[in-house]
């Protein structure tokens, strides 16, 4: 990952890279080249603040991690959370899981 364009940061195109390495490492994980540090750094990038998918799609963002699951990678939250947890560990993951649950229990305005 050393060779990586170098993005403002907080820009959509970051949060584009870091969506789509995470996609393809999710899609293919036997021949992805990402290491366990690598995917343990997206992760910890993914959950932000700000939240990669505040960002994504630029046109209209997605609104939760939820939302950007379903559509960048086609698959539920849960599995996601628990496939990455089962390879770098818990600890790596529980900001994601933090930032789902207060979502899930945000007061409506």
């Amino acid at each position: 990952m050393n060779n990586e364009p170098i993005f403002p940061e907080n820009s959509p195109e970051k949060a584009q890279a870091i969506s789509d390495k995470i996609a393809l490492w999710w899609r293919d994980p036997e021949n992805s080249e990402l290491t366990q540090e690598d995917l343990t750094q997206l992760i910890q990038q993914l959950s932000g603040p700000p939240a990669v998918w505040s960002y994504l799609p630029e046109d209209e963002p997605y609104d939760s991690m939820e939302a950007w699951c379903e559509g960048e990678l086609d698959c539920e939250p849960d599995s996601f959370l628990d496939k990455v947890a089962s390879l770098v560990g818990e600890e790596a993951v529980s900001p994601l899981r933090d930032r789902r649950l207060s979502a899930i229990f945000r007061p409506l305005s």
